[in-house]
Formats: structure tokens, C-alpha cells, sequence
């Protein structure tokens, strides 16, 4: 007899001699002893409906619910200390998800197997920043479902909402003052990373706060010093699916890049979150570095305020939809809506008036390095948010940019 109540469970004696996959999997949480994780068994026997054909797995957390997926943390059976991320994709006809599109663009197998492919090359040639894809399936649904190794951490998304609570509650604590102090930090080794994907001619194509994620551990470290960049930051880069290679030429190897220089781009009707996609995708189709490097300086944006640039303007809209066309034809409508964004951002970001918060002694001098800091902020996401991508800083004309990082 099995009882699962809010207070007590009951187990079988001779539990092992039961068959019934539903018990196998009591049987493994048990075995590893994971019930001190505020383990959800009522997830855990709802996945067993999904009847997952690779039995070396079992699911004892959920991570994330979203619109076509849900997200899953597993462990391997033969390898304890190891978490992966099971994914299960379900994609109805009624959909109308940015996910379909791209299924019904690429095909549903080669929407997974390019990303399997596409992570397995970039592993291979030292990117670590690239999580490992071990598989992806189909169930007996006729769901599909991937596994991926577990980054113990949070994306900037879940940072960002932490820290916008904060400050509009006023709770100007260490933590705050932390990641204010390491925001530089953080973008730079994000940039690093882009320019090592640029360099090997890989675009990622859907660079935003959810998809980039700092590790736990080294953040409860950095949280435990108040001494500025003591710690360093190992940042990774998630959701690859539509990513794609680029054909490279000598000169684009040599670093040969004239400013006119006609940079490597595809055309294709597939991007990722429309609020970090640049206006040359909605208008020809393009995708280049320029892409990934627009997608940062929008990343940079939301991270700081909550929201992505233009939000107002595209907030009515579904995610699917293309934004403000009128805007995204118009360059002198959107670079005057940009320079509103801009100098509304100086308001309402994270940065302003937290020197009132330092001694006395020292305010004076934080105002200044914090005018200072907005200004390196506000001019470096202006060039990344530029109308023309020939006008964005990228990898293609600029090795080891620093994007006017002031430490």
C-alpha cells in the first residue's frame, strides 16, 4: 500500500519487487535521498504519464513552466552527482508560439538535431560557455523532449526582477550594490563570449536576460566579499535552437575589415524574441553579428530597467507579432525614439542617486563615478541599439572590444 499525503508517506516493504513504473520511480527517490530538496512528488509521478523511453533518467524537480514547454531538473541513475535539464516540448495545432514558427520552418527534427549539432561542434572547440546537449527524443505522445546539462544558476532575468524590487522598496542592501558594481563584469565576459562564437563564425541569434545565466555558486562567493571584482564570473549561454554558422572569408580570419566592408550575414525569416531583435530582421531577413551585438546592448537595457527598449511601443502587441512597423521603416522616427528611451533609462535605472547611500567622505566622489559609469552605460547601448548595424560595434571590425568599459 502506498499513501501520499501532505504529512506522511508509506512504502511497500518489498518495493524493489514491484515492476509498476509508477513505484520505480518512488523506489529511485528514495534511493538518492532527495526528498530533502522539497521534492514535488506529485511532478514526479506526473511525469511517468510522459513515459520517458530513456529509463536512465528520473525527474524530481520542476524548474519553469512556460506557454510550449515545461522544464525539468533529472538526475542520471548512474551517476548521482550529475543534473540535467529534461525539457518537454508540447506544441498543439491552436499554437501560435514563436516555437511553432520555427518547427514549421526547420522541421521538428532538425530543430533538435541542429541544436544538438550546433552545441556538440562549439563544445568541441572550447566553448564552454555552451552547456552540453546529450539528446533529444520523442515520446510515445508524440511530445518531444531534450536533455541538457544543468547550469546551477540564475539567468539575469530572475536577477534583474530581484533587484528592481529592491530598489523600488528602497532596500539599498549589499546585494544590490554588488551587482551594480559587477554589471560591468558581467557584460564584459557576455561580450567575451560573443566574440568567441563570432570568431569561429557562429551567430546565436536570441541573446536576452532569460538566456544567459550566471553560476550560483560563485555568485554566493562574490556575495560574501564587498571588495569589487574579486570574483569572476563564469557566465553560459543558453537555447541554441536557432543559431546558425555563418560562411567566413580570408579577410573576415585576417581581421582585414574595412568599416564598409560587407560583413558576413544570412537572410531567413527566423529570429528570437522580437523586443532584442534589430530593425534590418523585420525589414530584408538579415542576420549577422550585428544581431547578437544589438541583442546585448537590448539585454544591457532590460537588465537595468525591466524592460527591453521600445517595450512601450510593442506591449500591445502578441509575441509574435512584428513590432511597430511604422517605427522599424522610419530611421529618423526610431532614432528619435531611442534617444526618449535613452534619457528615460537614465531615470529609471538601477544607477541613479545610490551615492546618497555612501559616507559622506566619499559621496561626492561616487557621484562622480556615477555619472561617470551612466554615461560609459548610456553611450555604449545607444551604439548597440544603432538603427544601422554598419554603425554597431561588433567582433568584425573590433578584436577584444571592451565596450568603453570603465572599471
Amino acid at each position: 500500500e502506498i499513501i501520499i499525503g501532505e504529512n506522511e508517506l508509506i512504502l511497500p516493504i518489498k518495493i524493489k519487487e514491484i515492476r509498476n513504473p509508477l513505484f520505480k520511480t518512488i523506489n529511485k527517490v528514495f534511493r538518492y535521498k532527495i526528498l530533502n530538496k522539497n521534492i514535488n512528488l506529485e511532478e514526479v509521478l506526473e511525469f511517468e504519464k510522459f513515459n520517458l523511453q530513456n529509463e536512465d533518467y528520473f525527474i524530481y524537480e520542476k524548474l519553469a513552466e512556460g506557454g510550449s514547454s515545461k522544464v525539468y531538473l533529472a538526475k542520471y541513475e548512474n551517476v548521482k552527482d550529475v543534473e540535467n535539464v529534461i525539457k518537454i516540448f508540447d506544441i498543439n495545432d491552436e499554437s501560435t508560439s514563436a516555437l511553432k514558427k520555427h518547427l514549421e520552418y526547420y522541421g521538428k527534427e532538425e530543430y533538435f538535431e541542429r541544436a544538438n549539432r550546433i552545441q556538440h561542434e562549439l563544445r568541441k572547440k572550447g566553448l564552454n560557455f555552451v552547456p552540453v546537449f546529450h539528446e533529444f527524443r520523442k515520446l510515445k505522445n508524440g511530445k518531444y523532449y531534450t536533455i541538457e546539462e544543468h547550469i546551477d544558476g540564475n539567468n539575469l532575468a530572475e536577477i534583474s526582477k530581484k533587484l528592481i524590487e529592491y530598489k523600488n522598496k528602497e532596500e539599498y542592501g549589499s546585494e544590490l550594490f554588488i551587482y551594480l558594481l559587477d554589471f560591468w563584469e558581467i557584460i564584459k565576459k557576455v561580450n567575451i563570449n560573443l566574440e568567441s562564437l563570432h570568431q569561429l563564425g557562429f551567430i546565436h541569434r536570441d541573446i536576452k536576460l532569460e538566456n544567459i545565466i550566471i553560476n550560483e555558486k560563485e555568485m554566493k562567493k562574490r556575495l560574501q566579499s564587498l571588495e569589487p571584482n574579486q570574483q569572476k564570473y563564469n557566465t553560459y549561454i543558453v537555447d541554441w535552437h536557432t543559431a546558425e554558422k555563418l560562411q567566413l572569408d580570408k579577410k573576415y580570419l585576417e581581421n582585414k575589415i574595412h568599416p564598409n566592408y560587407n560583413y558576413p550575414k544570412i537572410f531567413d525569416k527566423v529570429h528570437g524574441s522580437r523586443l532584442y531583435t534589430p530593425p534590418e530582421k523585420f525589414l530584408t531577413g538579415e542576420s549577422s553579428t550585428k544581431t547578437d551585438m544589438y541583442a546585448l546592448g537590448a539585454t544591457m537595457f532590460a537588465f537595468l530597467t525591466g524592460k527591453p527598449p521600445f517595450f512601450e511601443y510593442y506591449k500591445d502587441k502578441k509575441l509574435e507579432e512584428f513590432p511597430n512597423l511604422e517605427i522599424v521603416k522610419n530611421q529618423k522616427l526610431y532614432e528619435k525614439i531611442l534617444n526618449e528611451e535613452i534619457e528615460l533609462f537614465k531615470q529609471i535605472s538601477l544607477f541613479p542617486k545610490i551615492s546618497k547611500f555612501y559616507k559622506r567622505e566619499f559621496r561626492l566622489l561616487a557621484l562622480e563615478k556615477e555619472i561617470e559609469l551612466i554615461t560609459d552605460i548610456t553611450k555604449t547601448m545607444k551604439n548597440l541599439l544603432s538603427y544601422d548595424p554598419k554603425d554597431r560595434i561588433d567582433h568584425t571590425t573590433t578584436r577584444n572590444i571592451h565596450l568603453g568599459i570603465v572599471n
